[in-house]
């Protein structure tokens, strides 16, 4: 028998496919095309769960072809790109929606409607290049560049998906048909996962939004929490009769079989209906109302790919996301079931990095083992500090950067503190007295870390230019460009003596590079990661890397000796406690891990704060008393060492908050935050 297509292509992908009308979906082991001139490829972290996605594994609409890989609600960060690929790059935030694929050339997509267009590629169940194209329950995608989408840094990864698909839905007709106009008052028809995007829209045009439903129980959620205007129960007719002629446009969302004629009764004189669900049977148009009243009824299939990002970036700046339930991959049966009956608020999501590979897999930790003495977690010098000696109070807020502030670093001694951001700039304070003292530009993409010797005669920075620069502190002089990864950089740190600065990678490994030395190529590379590094740190013998892997592998240098930490878990910082005894690690599943640096223990776990999509530096106090770290809500949160309580629990920034250092000697510590500021924290 000739192979498919198929199986003939060269990379290999995992995902969860469905194999017949039964609709279960179970582990699949595909393949994917390699990378093009033209595309990208993405490491999928969350896939949302479109009411789509059920038709299509159960062949409702009569079109699927097995096995068939959902999902076209993807986010991810990109891992590879094109020789023609110029507007995005690896590490970069982004979206794939409902299409991968059109013929760019007709009257539709020169209009920038894709979605339109006859040989439009949905991106998945759908024939393309010999082969059917597979969705985001997945691993990865490689994708044409132009179907890709740029997340707003703003919006998290998870909450986010949903508007891949829902959003768009929703967004594109209430633009095209002119549902925006502030003070005219909108009516949403079904509150489920269109209809709750639909008032958050609502109200970010300035419209006054009415909630149609057939569930009197929805009225509190939907006002209370969603932020309607009113809500209208559509089986009451008193309250129907005397919402008639009172409203601007309707967008009707309800994808079960209804009545049109009520829904164009609340209308008003030249008002407009739109419909976006798809009932499974045809619904009885009224043409009476719509001639008499001269009212408009039209439909909206999702958007083209230039409206979804002009979507993505007005969410940006109003912050609308989904409302979702975060679920694992192996729960997606029980999800599909549960979206039959709308048990859900409002949208279920995949959390695929973090469960696709590991569903049904435990912890485990190689080399370390876990059979030694358990060792005691660090000393606690001031075991009498109480909660109010930690530093709540605000004393300063540190302005400057023009974008997300990505890092903040007290310098040894604590007089002055660096920070780094989105603006490529790196910037040198002090946060005591609130004085910007000096600004470092030469980078060009963002500055993602920065560390300064304990002289404070050097530092190193390092960033999205895929270089690591080193700078005369005094002068602001760049005094050599380490060059050599390949992709970003995300972490740097210098050694005790400052001859060696080593960086952490996208491109999968650590790289040592000599201060002394004339010479700009690496004296030493660690590549056994199996994905980015995200962190670094250094003692006497060892360099210690955290990676999207789900490992911190420590890497003794004296013997060339690796140990490696699985975490199963995505890890996006690491840090030492002040005695140099443990390893603080911050992994994706919004929990921070205490780790025995010399055996390998799992000592404690730190849970409360939200970290899903960010990298957030966290940290001890300098009493090792306590753990802290921040949250991409907004909050500080610190924690005893050793019981894990959460003990403080604070709104520092308007949005994440990237890093938290904690002063060397004082109750003082600065925070950033992709709000744009450092804050400077006391008792």
């Amino acid at each position: 028998m000739a192979k498919s297509a198929e199986t003939e292509l060269p990379l290999k992908a995992f995902g969860w496919a469905a194999r017949d009308t039964s609709g279960i979906l179970s582990p699949f082991h595909f393949s994917r095309r390699e990378n093009g001139d033209d595309d990208v490829t993405l490491k999928i972290l969350f896939c949302g769960v479109c009411h789509s996605d059920l038709h299509t594994v159960r062949n409702d609409w009569g079109s699927t072809i097995y096995p068939v890989v959902p999902g076209h609600e993807i986010v991810g960060v990109v891992t590879k790109t094109g020789n023609n690929v110029k507007k995005f790059k690896v590490g970069d935030k982004v979206g794939v929606g409902v299409i991968v694929e059109s013929c760019k050339a007709c009257e539709i997509c020169q209009q920038d409607l894709e979605n339109y267009c006859p040989q439009a590629v949905f991106t998945y169940n759908y024939p393309y290049n010999g082969t059917r194209t597979r969705g985001g329950y997945s691993d990865f995608v490689v994708v044409h560049h132009k179907y890709v989408l740029q997340f707003p840094d703003n919006l998290p990864l998870d909450a986010g998906a949903p508007l891949l698909c829902a959003g768009i839905t929703v967004f594109s007709p209430m633009k095209y048909y002119g549902m925006t106009e502030p003070g005219k008052h909108l009516g949403v028809a079904g509150l489920g996962g269109l209809g709750h995007l639909a008032i958050k829209f609502g109200k970010a045009f300035g419209l006054k939004v009415t909630v149609i439903s057939t569930s009197p129980n929805k009225e509190a959620e939907a006002i209370q929490r969603l932020g309607a205007d009113s809500f209208l129960v559509s089986s009451e007719p008193e309250k129907m009769k005397a919402a008639m002629g009172t409203m601007d446009y309707i967008i009707d969302t309800i994808s079960a079989v209804h009545s049109l004629i009520s829904l164009l009764g609340l209308l008003k004189l030249n008002g407009k209906l739109v419909t976006v669900g798809l009932p499974g049977k045809p619904l009885e148009l009224p043409l009476f109302p719509l001639v008499v009243g001269r009212k408009l009824i039209g439909g909206s299939n999702f958007g083209g790919i230039k409206e979804t990002q002009d979507m993505l970036d007005f969410c940006g700046k109003h912050n609308i996301t989904a409302d979702i339930e975060l679920i694992k991959m192996d729960e997606i049966n029980t999800a599909m079931e549960r979206l039959i009956k709308s048990d859900v608020k409002y949208r279920f999501v995949i959390d695929v990095a973090n469960s696709l590979s590991m569903a049904g897999k435990s912890k485990t930790q190689t080399a370390h083992g876990g059979d030694g003495e358990r060792v005691s977690l660090p000393r606690r010098e001031k075991e009498e500090m109480s909660v109010e000696d930690l530093p709540q109070k605000e004393v300063n807020v540190l302005k400057g950067h023009e974008g997300g502030v990505l890092a903040a670093r007290f310098n040894g001694d604590g007089n002055y503190c660096l920070s780094c951001g989105k603006d490529r700039t790196i910037r040198l304070w002090n946060p005591h007295r609130g004085i910007h003292i000096k600004t470092y530009k030469s980078h060009g993409r963002e500055v993602r870390d920065v560390h300064v010797t304990p002289d404070n005669s050097k530092l190193c920075s390092c960033g999205g230019d895929r270089q690591i620069f080193y700078w005369d502190v005094a002068t602001g002089r760049v005094i050599r460009k380490f060059r050599g990864h390949d992709g970003e950089v995300n972490g740097v740190k210098f050694n005790e003596y400052s001859s060696v600065v080593v960086s952490a990678g996208y491109d999968q490994s650590l790289r040592a590079w000599d201060c002394r030395s004339h010479s700009t190529e690496p004296i030493q590379i660690i590549d056994t990661f199996a994905d980015s590094v995200m962190s670094v740190c250094l003692t006497k013998t060892e360099i210690i890397g955290g990676s999207v892997d789900g490992t911190v592998r420590t890497f003794d240098i004296r013997i060339g000796r690796e140990i490696s930490d699985n975490f199963g878990q995505p890890v996006n910082s690491v840090s030492l406690s002040n005695d140099g005894n443990c390893i603080l690690a911050g992994c994706l599943d919004s929990t921070l891990r205490l780790l025995d640096r010399s055996t390998g223990e799992l000592l404690q776990e730190y849970k409360g704060h939200t970290n899903k999509s960010y990298k957030l530096n966290c940290c001890l106090t300098n009493t090792d008393a306590h753990v802290t770290g921040g949250s991409e809500d907004g909050f500080i949160y610190f924690w005893d060492l050793v019981d894990a309580s959460v003990v403080s629990r604070f709104r520092a920034h308007t949005s994440v908050v990237t890093s938290v250092s904690y002063h060397p000697k004082e109750n003082c510590m600065v925070t950033s935050s992709v709000d744009g500021t450092i804050r400077v924290w006391k008792t």
